[in-house]
């Protein structure tokens, strides 16, 4: 595919039906191998062709803005330039018949596919497997510093039966009548610019060459069957909601098989820690004399060790301490996020007689009743 059908074709991404098909006919018409003898023109020609059948479909152009070429990675030739009218761009200078009679020429003369997607039926097609998803719930600390866990897969796999051959046993596909085993119906219509072939997906055997005249009775003749399968998940530090694992192989079964996707969409919370990124956020309990007085504190971390931290004198409540590199390991770097520790005045709910009394003899010392803040203010 090239890298870009917008810049194959030289339009912008916003470029209206009309804009594309004037630049496909600009540069179709110096890049046909009939007019341009250069050898990289068929080439060229190939590259603008697939541009203007994928963005002259509304459904296929918007699955390529939507996701690039793998929006469009699930068709094949035949999908891609169904319903591609070459009269309506080139009748009108009396080079329709030349346009239609190269495409079909290239799709069956035997020299192989026009375009390199290629045209052959399914049976000789490899059929990748679906990718399948797992969500996984774990702790705040196994994401912080990585884990294994063991998980259950339910997932279509071969048939233990027939080997995913899908035919009963002592008997095998039969190549399909109506097509011959190509896989594909092919019709040939005349116009008066000549003759345009149509290719056609065979409806008896869905394009694959071959039907199932006895399938196995364990899978139906689909050659799968729903299997679970236990398997180990290393999960690396510095995970986060959404992250994703990918395994590959360890999808559904097919020729090519999927791949698994693990995803931490589920972490758990915790009693003490909360999660900011790579930092990781605390509150750390003090009482009224240890902010006043200033004190050496410890503070609990995620690896389960305690760090020491010094309060100054005069700390106000909900001040927040830094603890450099005691956070979230970089998923994808080096170092470590940090631990921020916001420290919160704890009010006792009830007091002795005595510390009543020291209560009130602080808030008076030094300070005017009657006056209060305002009074020291304005005197």
């Amino acid at each position: 595919m090239a890298e870009d059908y917008y810049e194959t074709l030289d339009v912008s991404k916003d470029a209206s039906k009309e804009e594309i098909k004037k630049a496909y006919r600009k540069l179709a018409m110096k890049h046909h191998p009939d007019i341009n003898k250069n050898p990289d023109a068929e080439e060229k020609f190939k590259e603008i062709s697939e541009a203007y059948a994928v963005l002259s479909d509304d459904k296929k152009r918007e699955q390529y803005d939507m996701f690039g070429e793998a929006g469009i990675s699930g068709y094949s030739t035949e999908d891609i330039f169904r319903g591609v009218n070459f009269d309506d761009i080139f009748g009108d200078l009396g080079l329709g018949n030349i346009f239609e009679n190269f495409f079909n020429f290239g799709f069956s003369n035997g020299r192989g596919s026009f375009f390199n997607r290629g045209f052959s039926n399914r049976s000789e097609r490899a059929r990748r497997g679906a990718d399948i998803r797992y969500d996984l719930k774990i702790s705040l600390k196994d994401a912080a510093f990585g884990v294994n866990k063991e998980i259950n897969v339910r997932k279509y796999g071969i048939c233990p039966e027939c080997n995913g051959r899908r035919s009963k046993a002592g008997s095998s596909p039969e190549k399909c009548p109506r097509c011959d085993g190509r896989g594909q119906i092919q019709n040939v219509r005349r116009t008066a610019f000549g003759q345009f072939m149509n290719i056609t997906t065979c409806p008896d055997c869905g394009g694959e060459g071959v039907v199932i005249k006895d399938p196995c009775p364990r899978c139906g003749g689909t050659g799968r069957t729903i299997q679970e399968k236990r398997m180990k998940v290393k999960i690396p530090p510095g995970v986060e909601d959404g992250s994703r694992l990918r395994i590959v192989g360890e999808g559904e079964y097919g020729d090519i098989p999927g791949d698994l996707y693990v995803v931490m969409i589920y972490i758990k919370e915790d009693d003490l820690f909360r999660r900011d990124g790579d930092d990781i956020l605390c509150d750390l309990p003090v009482s009224f004399g240890q902010l006043v007085l200033g004190d050496e504190v410890e503070v609990p971390t995620l690896n389960g060790r305690e760090a020491e931290m010094k309060i100054p004198p005069g700390t106000q409540t909900h001040t927040t301490f830094l603890l450099k590199g005691r956070g979230i390991p970089h998923l994808h770097g080096y170092g470590r996020g940090d631990q921020k520790v916001k420290v919160k005045v704890t009010i006792p709910k009830k007091l002795n007689e005595r510390q009543k009394e020291l209560v009130k003899e602080f808030d008076s010392i030094g300070q005017n009743k009657k006056k209060g803040v305002f009074g020291k203010i304005f005197g």
